[in-house]
């Protein structure tokens, strides 16, 4: 599970429903949840995860502003690590390490390689608050 802490910047919610905006350093990330815990409030710092196969990956190049991925997230590729089948893609968001698992067809396809500059693509449905006291 890919972690990283994020300030809650503003909760939006309508009956048991809450789009959660959140700020991790400079970058602005958010989430959806389903009757969130009533002592999260604005302010509040959170540690938020995303499991490495809900994280996908475009060029840094490609143009990201068509794309329904809520979070769209600049990061650096500092290790690739590549199967058969399913390749690990390492990447450094903000000082913290999170992990791609994508098709090794993607990775060549894509040719990504370590140092280079990408977008990490998580759907807002795809984080999750995994602690309140942080």
């Amino acid at each position: 599970m890919n972690t990283f802490k994020a300030t809650i910047s503003q909760i939006t919610t309508t009956k048991e429903l809450s789009l959660v905006d959140l700020k991790v350093g400079t970058a602005l990330v958010s989430m959806v949840g389903l009757r969130l815990d009533s002592s999260l409030y604005e302010g509040k710092e959170v540690l938020l995860g995303a499991k490495s196969t809900t994280i996908s990956l475009a060029k840094a190049e490609t143009p990201t502003e068509d794309m329904t991925f809520s979070n769209q997230l600049p990061a650096v590729i500092t290790k690739v690590d590549s199967g058969e089948i399913l390749s690990s893609v390492i990447l450094d968001f903000m000082g913290y390490e999170l992990e791609s698992i994508i098709t090794t067809r993607s990775l060549k396809r894509l040719s990504f390689s370590e140092g280079e500059t990408v977008v990490a693509l998580i759907k807002a449905s795809s984080l999750s608050i995994l602690e309140m006291e942080v």
